[in-house]
């Protein structure tokens, strides 16, 4: 193409022709004689910015106002909102932004008919980088669209999982519950387990602390009886003393009669060949005596005896129940602690 004349540089505002490096691709070429370039940078557009570089070539009655859009009441807005409308193109370089807005007041400010060519290779610029604009918005707010779309996805699933998380804890504190009643339980039974197995453990040791004490009470009173008492009775030796007071000593252990130990203490003090009858008829019913209690205790040690089986199985009994028991409270505190 020809050069263009300094007059026609003159009315692009002294700007040098666009370069091939620095001037967008507009694509095939575009037929000058068809819709103004102002149309199809209003289609490409569909905003206020597009209304405004349409509204530079109308005259100021028959200018539109955008809807939505801030009211345009002059060409000098109408351009400034183009220039800042360059603001938003991503893909121009700082160099081709700036030369197009030094180009946009001669060639958008000149009537269609009256337009140099390269006036309207301008303003085709500007529809291109308008119209790449538009549709890099429109990309954004697909891929806005589809990002919003996969987050209320994933919104969904997470309630799904918050609800399932909700139902795993309440089944858990459920479970917790259980098995705390279910330790309380058990605790419970472990005490009774635990007094049942003390009550039979007393009532056998009691049973053998009498059976022990009556036994061992007949065990040395036969003892006195046939060491001291009978060699006393009958004048063996001379130890009357050593004798007499072993056999008081036994006295005051079993309950004899106190008359007759006051009685024999007298008589126990004098040999055999020195009593008289008083003192033998003493001796006699010492002997009675000895054998009296020496039965009782006899009968007190087998009485100490009688129920011993059965108390021996309830021991055992009480001491299995017991030992099953704290095994019970051992898998109910495990059972807590799980929970």
């Amino acid at each position: 193409k020809p050069q263009p004349s300094t007059a026609s540089r003159a009315a692009v505002g002294a700007a040098p022709p666009p370069s091939t490096a620095s001037v967008p691709s507009m694509g095939a070429p575009r037929d000058m004689a068809g819709a103004s370039p102002k149309r199809r940078l209003q289609e490409a557009l569909g905003s206020c910015t597009a209304d405004a570089v349409l509204a530079a070539d109308e005259p100021e009655a028959k200018r539109p106002r955008a809807a939505g859009c801030a009211a345009v009441d002059s060409e000098a807005a109408l351009i400034g909102a183009v220039q800042g409308a360059l603001d938003h193109a991503q893909d121009l370089s700082s160099t081709s932004r700036e030369m197009m807005r030094r180009m946009s007041r001669a060639a958008l400010c000149t009537p269609p008919e009256q337009r140099h060519e390269f006036q309207a290779a301008v303003v085709d610029m500007f529809h291109g980088v308008f119209e790449g604009t538009a549709q890099a918005i429109k990309a954004a707010i697909a891929l806005a669209r589809e990002r919003s779309d996969t987050a209320v996805l994933e919104k969904a699933a997470r309630r799904r999982e918050l609800g399932c998380v909700r139902s795993a804890s309440v089944a858990s504190v459920e479970a917790l519950r259980e098995a705390k009643r279910q330790f309380s339980k058990d605790n419970f039974l472990l005490q009774q387990a635990r007094e049942r197995f003390d009550k039979a453990l007393d009532v056998r040791n009691k049973a053998d602390s009498k059976w022990s004490e009556a036994h061992g009470l007949q065990e040395a009173m036969a003892a006195v009886r046939r060491d001291h008492f009978l060699p006393l009775m009958q004048g063996r030796d001379d130890d009357t003393e050593r004798h007499a007071a072993a056999v008081e000593a036994m006295i005051g252990r079993v309950a004899f009669e106190q008359s007759l130990a006051s009685a024999f203490s007298t008589a126990a003090k004098k040999k055999a060949s020195a009593r008289g009858n008083f003192d033998r008829l003493i001796f006699e019913q010492m002997r009675a005596s000895f054998e009296k209690q020496l039965e009782h205790l006899g009968a007190a040690a087998a009485a100490a005896l009688e129920g011993g089986s059965e108390r021996a199985a309830e021991l055992q009994a009480a001491e299995e129940a017991l030992a099953e028991a704290r095994e019970r409270m051992r898998r109910s505190a495990a059972a807590v602690r799980e929970a």
